[in-house]
């Protein structure tokens, strides 16, 4: 229970801590009474301790927020209380005003910290807000990060006046302080330096370089990146007029203050050359603008300790030429954020030449990791070699961090070795323990071991990392398409599991994050409503499927030409979801004109081909047209420049239409042989499932036509158990009721066997459309009972 009245100083000057371990939540007492009632919040006072059984312990002045819910508690709840101690310390009054806890507890997530008394650095106060705010995760991490970061602003050469002697090893920083009088100096002029950067006339050159790529969103897009730019520009100036002012205070060293104002006039120039970038823009920079902007160092990275350790990392002084050289390594990243990985390689691979001479090794590692990255992302054939030559320059330069990095990278690369991915996974995060944490890196590192899990392992342990991924993006407000990545992530190894409501929140909520950051009309939006489109199929609204695919497709040719694979993609989907409700002739079109587009560029697209080709033998086979269902297979397979070998993925969906084929001909022997082929395929995995319940579905036929009733019925169960979710498609509904009534006619359960064709009838008729099955089970019915 930290509080001011449980710190006390010894006779020798130590300070201790009492009273440890007792806010915490009581319910061993007394079930009922885990947390208190909303009438019991409001006429608690903010100054007692609470001890009743159930109810919450400690002094709830000084409680989180989730502590007063009856939350879990954590560091971050002793953080909190350490950040509200040290704000009255520095203020002479709480930061949050209210009488009861409901009052107090309102205050707090509205985040009404009151006016102080006194102007504290602004570093301070940035820190201080951090600490109280109402979500943990937005708090620092530990409490060693937090007295970090407390000690980076109190200098040996600080010029303060000691309020409270306050201080505790490991909680409160020794000398809670108020500034002296500031020095009339005017630092107020640094603010406009880089505001001039970013003037009307380059706001209109920028927009109009947009506006020129004709693409639909370039006007939102360059309202976001102006939005972006101002922020920046703000958070520049302010750092550097507190280095101005700090300087006037005698702060820190005339040194240390050269070092922080070189490293802010860096960053203005890599500010003007951005600009000069964004005016030449082309569609593909217009599209990844936003991360490009995002893509500045942030000013913080001009603070002290973060100066101090780059000018130690680097060593010796700085000449012209490196620092040319260190700024075009920053263009490299630029057009890496841009998408133009290959330019960006090809400026970067002349940088990595000159510096090999040079004694600048922490230079020459900053430009081979970021020419191994934009090799790995671009899938270049030296993405292999050029890593290990990354990774072996981090480890003779120290940079733990950019050792971490290019980890991730290698383990995307070895994702398929379950014991390289391991390792890389292991020493990427015992250099980021060394370095002290990243949650940035390690959210990367984490989501590619994640990528690797979800292809080769399971979704379920998938999912287990992409939880830690977005738990780790959600720490940093300032990067919500990273959130928005980390939530479509998960929500895409949910639907694997099945767990498609679910899957359909996370995605819905990705969705929302990019129309919010990157605009409604930005690419990105055209995956988005297409894995909408899809999971709502899943959930069994098909309106809503229906209207997220043709929105989706609406913007998408607005966004790409018209032969851009993505449209092909898309109009596959929208003839997946109109085959699923009977619409048999429109699904045939589509799948025709997505084929038309992937065969515009004959030489690529060779399994995209060849599996439309296959969706449209099953539509055949749905007509009951077995020839030209074989023949479009054979089209299918024509799409290979080479024959794919057995196990191929591509042979797990075209296995299936066999069976379907022949079972449709009689042949159940070879529909059975086909089956047991399909399933040592590629494509037979965890991660398909929905082809796995058709090859259950085909096995039920096949067993029926074999006279093996009980088996087909113990096939029919697992469909109706463990694949459920298929039977959320009318058509597979409709096709297992029926194949359900034949067996349990077969084993002479008469009305069971009714009702189960009523059910396939019902199913089709819903349908509608142009099912041949459909006749065929009111020619069933009518055998059955005798009449129409």
């Amino acid at each position: 229970d930290f509080k001011p009245e449980n710190v006390m100083v010894a006779d020798d000057g130590r300070v201790c801590v009492g009273d440890f371990g007792l806010a915490t939540a009581i319910s061993s007492m007394s079930r009922a009474s885990d947390v208190a009632t909303d009438s019991q919040l409001s006429v608690l006072t903010t100054s007692g301790t609470l001890t009743a059984p159930g109810a919450i312990m400690g002094t709830p002045a000084y409680m989180a927020p989730e502590q007063m819910a009856g939350g879990e508690i954590t560091p971050a709840v002793d953080i909190f209380a350490y950040c509200v101690s040290l704000f009255e310390a520095l203020h002479g009054a709480r930061p949050f005003r209210g009488e009861t806890i409901a009052a107090m507890y309102i205050a707090i997530e509205q985040g009404a910290v009151v006016d102080g008394r006194g102007k504290l650095p602004r570093r301070l106060e940035r820190l201080l807000r951090r600490g109280l705010s109402a979500a943990r995760e937005q708090r620092p991490r530990s409490m060693n990060e937090l007295l970090a970061a407390l000690r980076a602003v109190r200098r040996p050469r600080r010029r303060w006046l000691p309020l409270v002697g306050v201080g505790v090893g490991g909680a409160v920083t020794a000398g809670a302080l108020t500034l002296l009088e500031e020095p009339p100096v005017d630092c107020e002029r640094f603010e406009a330096s880089a505001a001039e950067r970013w003037s009307e006339e380059r706001r209109a050159a920028v927009s109009a370089a947009f506006s020129a790529t004709g693409l639909v969103h370039a006007e939102a897009t360059a309202a976001r990146v102006g939005a972006a730019l101002e922020r920046h520009v703000a958070a520049w100036g302010e750092a550097r007029r507190e280095v101005c002012e700090e300087t006037a205070r005698g702060e820190y060293s005339p040194a240390l203050q050269d070092l922080r104002n070189a490293c802010l006039s860096r960053q203005l120039g890599e500010l003007d050359r951005l600009l000069d970038f964004l005016e030449r823009a082309d569609r593909e920079v217009v599209n990844n603008a936003v991360a490009v902007v995002h893509g500045l160092p942030a000013p913080t990275r001009c603070d002290p300790d973060e100066v101090l350790a780059d000018a130690d990392r680097r060593g010796g002084a700085r000449t012209p030429e490196l620092d040319a050289l260190e700024a075009t390594i920053a263009d490299g990243r630029r057009l890496h954020h841009a998408g133009k990985y290959d330019e960006a390689i090809e400026l970067l691979t002349p940088v990595v030449a000159r510096l090999e001479p040079l004694d600048a090794p922490a230079l020459l590692t900053d430009a081979l990791v970021a020419r191994s990255h934009s090799a790995y992302i671009d899938g270049a054939p030296e993405a292999r070699a050029w890593l290990r030559e990354a990774l072996a320059a981090t480890v003779k330069t120290g940079n733990e961090r950019s050792f971490a990095k290019v980890a991730a990278d290698q383990l995307g690369l070895d994702d398929r070795d379950e014991a390289a991915r391991a390792l890389w996974l292991e020493l990427g995060e015992a250099a980021l323990a060394r370095a002290g944490g990243d949650d940035s890196v390690r959210a990367k590192l984490l989501n590619n071991y994640g990528n690797a899990l979800r292809r080769h392992v399971s979704a379920a342990e998938a999912r287990v990392v992409f939880e830690q991924v977005l738990e780790l993006r959600r720490r940093d407000p300032d990067g919500p398409e990273l959130i928005a990545d980390a939530l479509f992530n998960l929500g895409a190894v949910s639907a694997t599991l099945l767990e498609d409501a679910r899957a359909l929140e996370l995605v819905e909520e990705a969705a929302a994050i990019w129309r919010r950051e990157l605009g409604p009309q930005h690419p990105r939006m055209v995956t988005a409503l297409r894995s909408v489109a899809v999971l709502s199929l899943m959930v069994g609204d098909y309106e809503a499927a229906s209207a997220g695919i043709d929105e989706s497709l609406e913007l998408a040719a607005q966004v790409f030409r018209a032969d851009h694979p993505r449209l092909a993609d898309l109009h596959s989907v929208r003839g997946m979801i109109v085959t699923w409700v009977g619409d048999l002739e429109r699904a045939r079109a589509e799948f025709v004109t997505a084929l038309a587009i992937y065969e515009r560029d004959p030489g690529a697209h060779e399994e995209s081909r060849a599996l439309l080709w296959r969706s449209i033998a099953e539509l055949e086979v749905e007509r009951g047209a077995l020839d030209e269902a074989r023949e479009s297979m054979e089209r299918a397979l024509a799409c290979f420049r080479e024959r794919p070998p057995p196990e191929a993925e591509f042979w797990g969906f075209a296995l299936h239409v066999e069976a379907r084929i022949a079972a449709r001909r009689g042949d159940f022997e070879a529909a059975a042989r086909a089956l047991d082929a399909g399933r040592a395929t590629e494509a037979f995995v965890e991660r398909n499932v929905l082809l796995r319940a058709e090859y259950e579905l085909m096995q039920a036929e096949v067993e029926l036509g074999r006279g093996r009733i009980e088996d087909g019925l113990a096939v029919v169960a697992r469909m109706r158990g463990e694949f459920a979710r298929s039977l959320r498609i009318p058509i597979n509904r409709a096709r297992v009721e029926f194949v359900a009534a034949r067996l349990l006619a077969a084993a002479g359960r008469e009305a069971e066997a009714l009702v189960a064709a009523e059910e396939a009838r019902a199913a089709f008729r819903r349908i509608g459309g142009e099912y041949s099955t459909a006749s065929e089970v009111d020619a069933w019915i009518a055998a059955r009972r005798g009449g129409p």
